[in-house]
């Protein structure tokens, strides 16, 4: 309306063909969805039966006693008109049921993934660890110490990882973007979340392959060359 808190008091507005005073302003609040911006507001009194509810906060102890009483005493004063209720934190999940439907779903699909990729890299370590006997018998023979062998093991598996990040990365950052920007009210994700993410990534990495790695490295090199 063009008015600062301080010029709208008392200055007339014309609503719902009402008119009324302005005796306050409240700062905004949002009662609807996140998804949704806040919208322009008009708190005005109503008889007392035009609008057949009230609001209640209750203790949160014994819910379906208070909700009895609730009941008796609404048909005491209301008698022609059933008792009907509904909890405010019910109407506002409401507002969230896609988006939670949304995380349940990709907490699942993710969660299979990354045991599907884990499993994919305990075989490829395996192969490899398999196809190198030879070579990593050779290099304990010649000195190599356990640390060494497991880098050279690993070093394949962490570039792997690099650049697998490094091609998902982008690919996130739009996605997760692109999801946020249907929120009115939205975070704006940093560089170090992604950064985070490729690290647990690493890590789960390390973890698929660790055992393969350490059994090829502390293996007898006389078995691996006495194979040969």
């Amino acid at each position: 309306l063009g008015w600062t808190p301080e010029t709208a008091l008392g200055q007339t507005i014309r609503y719902n063909r009402r008119e009324a005073n302005v005796v306050g302003v409240v700062k905004d609040f949002h009662q609807a969805s996140l998804h949704e911006p806040v919208e322009p507001m008009i708190l005005y009194m109503i008889p007392a039966r035009s609008r057949p509810f009230v609001v209640v906060r209750l203790a949160g102890f014994d819910i379906k006693e208070t909700l009895a009483s609730l009941g008796i005493t609404w048909n005491q004063f209301v008698p022609d008109l059933p008792f009907e209720f509904f909890f405010l934190d019910d109407k506002v999940e409401q507002q969230y049921v896609a988006d939670r439907r949304f995380e349940r779903i990709f907490r699942v699909s993710s969660s299979i993934a990354i045991v599907i990729a884990c499993l994919g890299l305990f075989g490829l370590a395996a192969f490899i660890a398999d196809r190198r006997t030879k070579e990593i018998g050779v290099r304990k023979v010649l000195g190599a110490n356990t640390p060494q062998i497991l880098v050279l093991l690993s070093r394949e598996f962490i570039l792997l990882t690099i650049v697998a990040f490094t091609i998902a990365a982008p690919i996130g950052w739009v996605t997760v973007h692109g999801w946020l920007d249907g929120f009115e009210f939205r975070i704006t994700p940093g560089p170090g979340l992604f950064l985070m993410a490729g690290g647990v990534a690493l890590g789960i990495t390390l973890l698929a392959i660790s055992w393969q790695a350490v059994r090829a490295a502390t293996g007898n090199p006389v078995n691996a060359l006495r194979n040969e």
